[in-house]
C-alpha cells in the first residue's frame, strides 16, 4: 500500500507536471507557478515524498530541468533516510554524503542488502548476539540465557584472530566452504578453541532489518540483539532461517567433530596463540571419503574403540541415530556451545 505522504506526492507532482508541460498558449500563471518552482526548490521537496520507483519514472517522463530535480541530492537524500531508518547495518560507504551520489548509494545499499559474505573488518567491528539452537540438547539451552528469557549472550571477534565469549577464549577463521555449500571468503566462518575446531558457521542475512545471521547445526548469532524467545518466529528453531542450517544439512561436520575427527581444511589447526599443529597424519576413510587425520587422534580412537570392545565404554554415545547424536552433542557440549554461545 501506498504511504498517505506518497500520495499526497503524486497528488501535487500532478499539479506540477501541468504547470511544466510545453504549450505555446501557456498562461502567465503557469509560468509563475513553474518560476516559483524553481526558485524555492518546491519541485524537489514535493518529489522526495514519492517512492524510489515512481521518483526514477519521473525522472524520464517530463523534461531536463524535472529530471534534474528527481535526481538531485536533496531528493534522495530523503529517501535513503527513510529507507535506512529501521535497519541495523548499512556500510558506511553509503551513509557517507561525500562519498558517491545520493541516489547511487539508496540502489547499491539495497543491492549490497543481499551479500551474504562478510569481510573481516565487519565481523570484527560488529557485536554477535548468540544463542544454542534447541537440537543442541537441552543440557545447553537449559543454561543458555536466550532460552531463559534473558537477553542473548554476546560473542565478539578480534582482528587477530581470537574471539572472546561468556564461555571464553577461542579462535576464528575464514573457510572457503562447508558441507557442500560454497561461496565467496568471508561466506563461512571456523570457530576453534585449542587444537579443535566446530562446525562451520554459515553467514546470511535477516532481511528486515539487513542485519547479519551467523549460525551452524547448533548454534545461532546476529549482529542484532536477539528478539525474546516466542517475539519473532522467523529467527526461531522452526523458522525457514534456522531449518537452512541443520544437523541434517551439516552432517559431514557434525559427525566429525563427534568421533573426535578434523574437520575439512584443518588438515593444520591453530591453538590459542596462532602456531599450527603439524605433526605425522594417517588417512582414513569416513562416509566413503578419505581424510587425513593427525596420527595422534587415529591412536586416541583405535584406543577407544578397544575399550569399547571389553565393555568399559559402552555407556559413551557414539552412535548415529538421532538419540545418540544428540547424547554425542550434549557429552561434546561444551565445544558446541562455546562455538555458538
Amino acid at each position: 500500500a501506498k504511504s498517505p505522504w506518497c500520495v499526497w506526492g503524486r497528488c501535487a507532482l500532478r499539479c506540477l507536471y501541468l504547470a511544466d508541460r510545453p504549450a505555446s498558449s501557456a498562461s502567465k500563471s503557469r509560468r509563475s507557478i513553474m518560476q516559483a518552482v524553481e526558485d524555492a526548490g518546491l519541485l524537489e521537496h514535493v518529489l522526495s515524498f514519492l517512492e524510489a520507483s515512481d521518483l526514477v519514472d519521473s525522472a524520464v517522463a517530463v523534461s531536463r530541468f524535472w529530471r534534474t530535480a528527481a535526481l538531485s541530492d536533496a531528493v534522495w537524500s530523503e529517501l535513503c533516510a527513510r529507507l535506512w531508518l529501521d535497519k541495523v547495518y548499512v556500510p558506511e560507504q553509503f551513509r557517507a554524503p561525500m562519498g558517491m551520489r545520493r541516489v547511487e548509494a539508496f540502489y547499491r545499499s539495497t543491492a549490497d542488502a543481499t551479500r551474504t559474505h562478510l569481510t573481516a573488518h565487519e565481523l570484527c567491528t560488529l557485536s554477535w548476539h548468540s544463542r544454542m539452537k534447541g537440537w543442541a540438547g537441552s543440557m545447553w539451552t537449559h543454561d543458555d540465557p536466550w532460552w531463559k528469557g534473558q537477553p542473548a549472550a554476546v560473542r565478539t571477534f578480534a582482528a587477530d584472530g581470537t574471539t572472546t565469549s561468556e564461555r571464553g577464549p577461542g579462535r576464528w577463521r575464514f573457510v572457503p566452504d562447508s558441507c557442500g555449500r560454497t561461496g565467496p571468503l568471508g561466506s563461512f566462518v571456523r570457530l576453534s578453541r585449542g587444537p579443535r575446531s566446530y562446525p562451520t558457521h554459515v553467514v546470511s542475512r535477516w532481511p528486515p532489518n539487513w542485519g547479519w545471521i551467523l549460525q551452524n547445526c547448533w548454534g545461532f548469532a546476529a549482529s542484532f540483539p536477539l528478539p525474546p524467545l516466542g517475539s519473532e518466529p522467523g529467527l526461531e528453531d522452526d523458522g525457514e532461517l534456522c531449518q537452512s542450517v541443520n544437523v541434517e544439512t551439516c552432517e559431514e561436520e557434525a559427525q566429525r567433530f563427534n568421533m573426535g575427527l578434523p574437520l575439512p581444511h584443518d588438515d593444520v589447526q591453530p591453538d590459542y596463540g596462532g602456531a599450527a599443529h603439524d605433526g605425522p597424519l594417517a588417512s582414513v576413510v569416513v562416509n566413503g571419503q578419505r581424510v587425513r587425520v593427525p596420527l595422534h587422534l587415529l591412536l586416541q580412537l583405535l584406543q577407544q574403540g578397544d575399550a569399547d570392545a571389553h565393555g568399559e565404554g559402552a555407556g559413551e554415545a557414539h552412535g548415529e541415530d538421532e538419540g545418540e547424536g544428540e547424547s554425542e552433542g550434549e557429552s561434546e557440549g561444551e565445544s558446541e556451545g562455546e562455538s555458538e554461545g
